[in-house]
């Protein structure tokens, strides 16, 4: 097949051209019949918003221009199989995870996986054992994996049902795979890796990470939606090797999609995976040339300093300001949106920018605004003052079993009990500031005097918090424990 072929978009395009009488769900009929305030903005799409009528094939049971598509999908990332996900990385962890459970076997998790695994494994009823990622003071935070933590739990327990990891983090910053991968099969256990912000690791250059599919991973999702020009909610999953049984993993993609997928988010997926394969050599070295001249733009100055980038380790297209001590990171960012920057997340002294593959604004005029951040910053601070760099302290343990399994969760009795008390307590739901969605307390996780002082900050720092605990800056319902 040609990479030149969007056989998927090109169908619903001739499709909109025709002259014909729709009979058929959507009830917008093509965009025929829509709110007037509407138009401007939803009527060339609703003309490609279909349904499965003839020739549109079947997402679930493809054997036409989604198969077409899927398949090429597969020969540009060097996958076994690849398919298109409507419901984001979340419906493909969440498949890739049960498909590869095996009752009575936890898996080995990474601690700083994104609340979709989680979901997964409580879904399974696996009782896992994590794995922390270490403190990085390069970075000023906790990144990715390292093997010898790895080689830790499986001397713990090596009968398990897989190996689940995240690389990239949200940053950027990539785990040491090749190592970890070949260690995990060393043992044949399957990895699975919830790569959502790395879709773009395909492009194969010596400046971007290689990608795990490269690496030999087993299942790996990707994000078509965070760093390629996919719509939101489009995703991959792709498998390469059969540790994974492929029927089980089809099944529960239809668990967990829609039986009545967007058309528009799937055309989009298919013209992604046609971007990402038609940037040459000449396309990604102008792009690195365009972020590395905003670098350089953004690395003189008082308020703020880059962290470092690292060669085939961090994703250039990634780039993270450490605000300076003594600064709010919030007031920063709120400057710059002022300015009509807004950047992907603020978290501690962090702000991170997400770039786009193909440069879309000039570096002078980036430098302009940027400047106007730093000058409005610079007249209400006195920057000749110094400043005490704040110590973090590690609140995770490297490697760490819950004390139970969900199963076992699901009989027990729950109270709530302020935050000072909760130490030592095993949490019944899950605390996740928001973004970038990674479980800052688990359910089933046993509270450690480190997550009640930083949940401390959280709550006088007003971070945006996602848990069904209504009254959770005064305390936390906790599993009453019998003897």
């Amino acid at each position: 097949m040609l990479q030149s072929q969007t056989p998927l978009y090109t169908a619903l395009q001739e499709r909109a051209e025709r002259d014909y009488i729709s009979m058929h769900v959507p009830g917008h009929k093509n965009g025929t019949v829509i709110p007037h305030a509407g138009k401007p903005f939803f009527e060339n799409i609703l003309s490609i918003d279909m349904t499965e009528i003839t020739g549109l094939d079947d997402l679930h049971q493809p054997d036409g221009i989604i198969k077409e598509a899927q398949q090429l999908t597969a020969e540009w990332f060097k996958a076994k199989s690849s398919y298109f996900l409507v419901g984001g990385s979340t419906s493909g962890n969440l498949a890739m995870i049960l498909a590869a459970h095996k009752k009575g076997k936890p898996f080995l998790v990474q601690r700083n996986s994104h609340k979709s695994i989680m979901h997964a494994l409580e879904l399974a009823g696996s009782k896992s054992i994590f794995i922390s990622p270490r403190y990085e003071q390069n970075y000023k935070r906790f990144t990715g994996l390292h093997k010898e933590e790895v080689q830790e739990a499986l001397n713990m327990q090596s009968d398990v049902s897989g190996l689940i990891v995240t690389s990239p983090d949200y940053f950027g910053h990539t785990s040491d795979l090749k190592e970890i991968i070949e260690l995990a099969h060393s043992y044949d256990i399957p990895i699975l890796v919830d790569e959502a912000h790395g879709v773009h690791f395909s492009l194969q250059h010596p400046s971007i990470p290689m990608s795990s599919l490269d690496l030999g991973a087993d299942v790996v999702v990707q994000s078509a939606h965070k760093m390629a020009p996919a719509m939101t909610m489009g995703a991959f999953l792709h498998t390469s090797t059969n540790r994974i049984d492929n029927s089980k993993l089809t099944h529960y993609l239809q668990v967990f999609q829609s039986s009545s997928p967007s058309y528009p988010v799937l055309a989009s997926l298919d013209l992604a995976r046609h971007y990402l394969a038609h940037l040459d050599k000449r396309d990604i070295e102008a792009s690195l040339d365009w972020i590395h001249q905003l670098r350089l733009s953004l690395s003189n100055s008082d308020v703020w300093t880059l962290l470092p980038f690292e060669n085939g380790v961090d994703d250039p297209y990634k780039v993270t300001l450490l605000v300076r001590e003594g600064l709010d990171p919030d007031e920063v960012a709120g400057c710059l949106e002022e300015e009509g920057l807004y950047p992907e997340l603020v978290v501690g002294q962090q702000i991170l920018f997400t770039l786009a593959l193909t440069p879309n604004y000039s570096v002078a005029h980036l430098n302009r605004l940027f400047k106007r951040v730093e000058s409005k910053l610079k007249d209400k601070y006195d920057f000749n003052h110094a400043t005490i760099e704040r110590v973090v302290h590690p609140v995770i343990n490297m490697v760490q079993p819950n004390p139970y399994s969900y199963q076992e969760l699901e009989g027990m009795e729950v109270e709530f009990v302020p935050w000072h008390l909760a130490i030592g307590r095993v949490a019944s739901s899950s605390v996740t500031p928001y973004p970038p969605g990674i479980p800052f307390i688990m359910r089933g996780e046993r509270i450690l005097k480190g997550h009640v002082e930083r949940m401390g900050e959280f709550i006088r720092n007003e971070k945006h918090i996602q848990t069904r605990e209504a009254a959770y800056r005064k305390g936390i319902h906790v599993y009453i424990e019998r003897e």
